[in-house]
């Protein structure tokens, strides 16, 4: 670092990353090379559904952690009402002209807004090009395959349970009624170029594990094996990602990666 125009060394006892899943990685590469690792981040995806009911509904007392369908936990899908916030649900059908839009504001209160969430098998690449990060994703077929299976298996349930209509996250013909094919359009629309997603939480990005293996640069201390005074507390070392939000793992590691090296 620089003090009054002199360089001055600093010399670490020990250094702690906890910059997040695309930072950490960054730094890391930054330090010592593209070829250090070949860092991918691994998340969940959110995909917003809006839901027309045939009656009124009290989405303002719902909350996203209210009711849950667990079901399919091991299958990495998750799937959940959200809190109903009229500005963020519009956003969502930004791409719906002003006089659609004005037809649902008449009819607002009997809609509601749900999420699938999907623990994806795709692979968000983390590159460092002159200083710059990078990111390139592309959705994995398997992880298509699923979703059809699970859009399929809750638009028939929201159907059976009253709803009129349903606007999927999809840019293009996202509105389907009751009485469509709904097996025939989810096969047709639901394609990787049509799909909008959204991810808040990355992870996995420079995993802990047994021993350092292509990614897997900490060991279950969350030391590195490269260097033994270097640390890492963040979402970065998960060996996986989560279905939803993977806050109370994180902290849980953390706690324990300090106790263990710094009592």
């Amino acid at each position: 670092m620089i003090i009054d125009k002199n360089k001055k060394t600093i010399i670490a006892k020990n250094i702690i990353l906890a910059c997040g899943a695309t930072q950490t990685p960054m730094l890391l590469k930054k330090s010592f090379g593209n070829n250090y690792f070949q860092s991918e981040i691994q998340c969940h995806l959110n995909f917003r559904i809006g839901v027309k009911f045939k009656n009124f509904m009290q989405d303002q007392n719902e909350t996203m952690f209210s009711r849950q369908i667990q079901e399919y936990l091991e299958d990495g899908i998750l799937i959940m009402p959200t809190s109903f916030n009229k500005s963020n649900f519009f956003s969502s059908l930004a791409k719906m002209n002003n006089n659609e839009l004005s037809l649902i504001e008449k009819e607002i209160n009997n809609f509601s807004s749900f999420i699938i969430q999907l623990q994806s098998l795709s692979k968000i690449k983390l590159n460092n090009y002159f200083n710059q990060t990078i990111l390139s994703y592309e959705i994995d077929a398997s992880d298509l395959i699923k979703l059809k299976k699970y859009f399929f298996i809750f638009c028939s349930l929201l159907f059976e349970f009253g709803a009129e209509k349903i606007f999927l996250p999809f840019k293009k013909n996202f509105e389907i009624n009751k009485k469509d094919d709904l097996k025939y359009f989810l096969e047709k629309n639901l394609v990787s170029k049509n799909l909008e997603m959204v991810s808040v939480h990355g992870m996995s990005s420079a995993k802990m594990g047994l021993k350092k293996e292509k990614n897997i640069i900490f060991d279950l201390k969350g030391r590195s094996f490269d260097f033994e005074n270097l640390f890492c507390l963040d979402s970065s070392i998960l060996p996986s990602s989560t279905i939803e939000s993977p806050q109370g793992t994180i902290m849980a590691v953390a706690s324990q990666i300090l106790e263990e090296n710094f009592n």
